[in-house]
């Protein structure tokens, strides 16, 4: 049956006695205004002024008498493009999936946009387009191009069949102990170089194995990152191991860590991984320590060294140098904020290894990467 006759709405209808309501009118709800702001939630109301590419209906989810207390609703199949009039704000671990549930957007905890595809993630047109695959290999439609001068980064895979000091931008320190021994480059699938401490009375100066980079980097630069792949040979016993940027060239250790776990820091600028059988957990710490004033936020990462089992260190600091997030295997292990390193301060690249009086240790670095912007 057709209608004969159109009735004109000049205020809210009321749904039963209550303030619950069908409200028509003209622009987005106004929540601090009547008869928005007196609806209860659960009210609708109906923009009657939606133009094709807009939702016409809001739902009041809040009674706090303001304009997010209105959200507008998604209309299933709407026509053209839908636009919204505020922010969207998805739920902690809530996704936007697409057609299933292989194919979605989602930001975690750690502030990280995860976009997931079934096969692969395409940027750009069907002809020129960047692909990702879901195994992580990256290929180009068209023409790539990178602009290395944008970035300094010294990677180094050690695949050479001697290293000379003058000849790379490495230094090479020892301690006086007789095993004790400048890091060599050995003949190992991938290429490595070898640290190898001494066994005498355990102090840096008599024990200590050192690559150092000799090319300074600073935080202020931005972009500041520090990554290495390594392993402890045999048992990762009697021995301590530091892992990132110091603040000199000679041989040091910029951290220990002793009985109850206490830090002790000789450098004056660092940010490192430190394993050290001294402390009460045998677990890779992460340190930094900023003009002399430790990071109270030093502590175990939860993560062990394995014997001869690779782990890739990562070291990120902000350019304020007040942020420093450590890594292992990909995996965000902390981060520290409440000193970071002085960002003006030249640090070097490193990794240093030091016996005690029982055994001499050997260490096997598979790469060290430094980099930061120009």
């Amino acid at each position: 049956m057709a209608l004969s006759e159109t009735i004109m709405l000049t205020s809210p209808i009321k749904l039963g006695s209550t303030n619950l309501a069908i409200i028509f009118g003209t622009g987005a709800p106004d929540g601090d205004s009547a008869p928005q702001s007196d609806a209860l939630k659960g009210s609708l109301y109906v923009r009657t002024d939606a133009t094709d590419d807009q939702s016409p209906l809001y739902l009041k989810v809040d009674e706090s008498s303001a304009d997010d207390d209105w959200v507008q609703v998604f209309i299933d199949k709407s026509e053209g493009t839908l636009t919204l009039e505020n922010t969207l704000t998805m739920d902690a671990d809530q996704k936007i999936q697409f057609r299933d549930t292989g194919i979605y957007l989602q930001s975690n905890a750690d502030g990280y946009l995860k976009v997931a595809a079934d096969t692969a993630m395409r940027f750009g047109d069907g002809t020129n387009y960047v692909q990702i695959g879901v195994d992580g290999e990256l290929d180009f439609g068209g023409r790539g191009f990178y602009d290395q001068g944008s970035r300094f980064d010294l990677f180094d895979d050690f695949i050479y069949q001697t290293l000379t000091e003058a000849d790379t931008p490495w230094i090479l320190n020892s301690g006086s102990d007789d095993l004790a021994v400048d890091p060599a480059c050995a003949a190992a699938e991938g290429g490595v170089i070898v640290l190898t401490t001494g066994d005498d009375d355990g102090t840096t100066a008599v024990d200590g194995s050192q690559i150092v980079c000799a090319i300074p980097v600073q935080a202020d630069s931005g972009g500041l990152v520090f990554e290495a792949r390594l392993h402890i040979n045999t048992a990762i016993t009697n021995v301590a191991v530091n892992v990132g940027l110091t603040d000199v060239t000679t041989l040091e250790e910029p951290f220990s860590i002793g009985a109850s776990d206490t830090i002790t820091s000789t450098a004056t600028d660092a940010a490192c991984f430190v394993y050290d059988t001294g402390a009460d957990t045998d677990e890779w710490f992460m340190c930094a320590v900023d003009s002399d004033a430790d990071d109270t936020g030093n502590a175990t990462t939860g993560t062990a060294p394995v014997a001869d089992a690779y782990q890739v260190f990562r070291i990120e600091i902000d350019a304020d140098g007040n942020t420093i997030r450590y890594y292992i295997d990909g995996t965000l292990e902390g981060t520290l904020t409440n000193a970071g390193v002085t960002e003006t301060a030249n640090l070097y690249a490193t990794v240093i290894a030091c016996g005690d009086n029982t055994a001499s240790k050997t260490v096997d670095v598979d790469y060290l990467y430094v980099g930061h912007t120009r």
